[in-house]
């Protein structure tokens, strides 16, 4: 089966765009013709433009007006038109060639500035990542410190508590020791009162 071709880049419109960009007197490449259409296969613009510049030479060629030649100049004027026509021709495939390689190198460093405007997005794509990645390794440092600080911290308040249990014991124990000193204070004031009384009685 063979290829559909939309209507609107149709040869026909092709050449129709083709000729409404000379009458406006705009340069005739592919990429001019498709901006007209709005779209269109490269390759088939460039063969109907080909043909384009072929015919016009032609049509230039044509328009040279002979009638009033001498008949033995016919013969050498037609070799010349024949030859004007050839050279014509390829003066026109050849300028089209350049416009046609002018117009690729064009469209060639737009697709490099692309492609290098893709590599400069991509490479601040790769360091927004590794720094993301870093930023998370800090976090993840920072809540490693905070668990370790959190476990010293418990650490600290358990022996605080403990701490804080036996100053609690010995402050008990030191109300104990002045009990039992008081307690030893009186016993002796006793003793000695006994004793007194003892050395009263020995008399």
């Amino acid at each position: 089966m063979g290829q559909n071709i939309d209507p609107r880049f149709s040869n026909e419109k092709i050449h129709e765009a083709i000729e409404q960009l000379d009458r406006e007197e705009k340069p005739l490449n592919p990429s001019r013709v498709r901006e007209k259409l709005g779209g269109g296969d490269h390759g088939r613009i460039k063969e109907v433009l080909k043909k384009h510049a072929s015919d016009k030479a032609q049509e230039n060629i044509g328009e040279i007006n002979d009638s009033l030649l001498p008949p033995e100049m016919e013969d050498t004027v037609d070799r010349l038109k024949t030859n004007l026509s050839n050279q014509l021709d390829k003066l026109a495939k050849s300028c089209f060639d350049v416009a046609m390689n002018t117009a690729d190198l064009r469209v060639k460093s737009k697709i490099e500035e692309y492609n290098l405007q893709i590599t400069t997005l991509e490479d601040a794509e790769k360091d927004a990542f590794e720094s993301i990645e870093r930023s998370d390794k800090v976090n993840q440092d920072l809540l490693h410190k905070i668990e370790q600080l959190e476990s010293k911290n418990e650490t600290l308040v358990a022996k605080n508590a403990e701490l804080n249990a036996l100053l609690i014991t010995a402050k008990e124990q030191a109300i104990k020791l002045e009990n039992k000193e008081n307690e030893v204070a009186d016993l002796r004031q006793q003793f000695g009162k006994l004793e007194g009384k003892l050395e009263a009685l020995d008399r």
